[in-house]
């Protein structure tokens, strides 16, 4: 950013929007996997988790992996509304980012969760019921 032509600041500043500017460009270096700064910091290396550990919890990345493959069943506006709550905290943050009312959203949250749980305890309570009747699992 520093070696950005001093027009382009002078633009960026007379315009309002520098603060904008620089968390926006801060932001992308963060998450973008090809950023510099991401490689120099190796933040998307998720291949540094050590399984060969004997503490190592298999059961909570399955549980994980399980979550994330049921998320990607709900419905699109449930989903995106679920993890915008998850990145905010709060109803009416998600509330005023969206110019949804807040209401709505908790509704579209707590659908989302129920649903959630019950796909998940499902699939378990059918793992459970497989293991003891030693059923093959799919």
């Amino acid at each position: 950013m520093l070696e950005m032509p001093d027009e382009k600041w002078q633009q960026i500043n007379e315009g309002g929007y520098l603060r904008f500017y620089v968390v926006r460009t801060m932001m992308t270096m963060a998450t973008s996997k090809r950023s510099s700064f991401s490689k120099l910091y190796d933040l998307h290396n998720h291949k540094k988790v050590d399984h060969e550990r004997e503490d190592y919890d298999w059961e909570k990345e399955d549980d994980i992996a399980l979550l994330e493959t049921l998320m990607d069943e709900l419905h699109w506006y449930d989903r995106e509304v679920l993890k915008l709550w998850l990145e905010e905290g709060s109803y009416r943050k998600v509330g005023k980012k969206v110019d949804i009312p807040y209401k709505s959203i908790g509704n579209t949250v707590n659908k989302a969760l129920e649903q959630l749980r019950d796909n998940y305890y499902a699939i378990h309570l059918e793992r459970i019921i497989r293991e003891r009747c030693r059923l093959p699992l799919d």
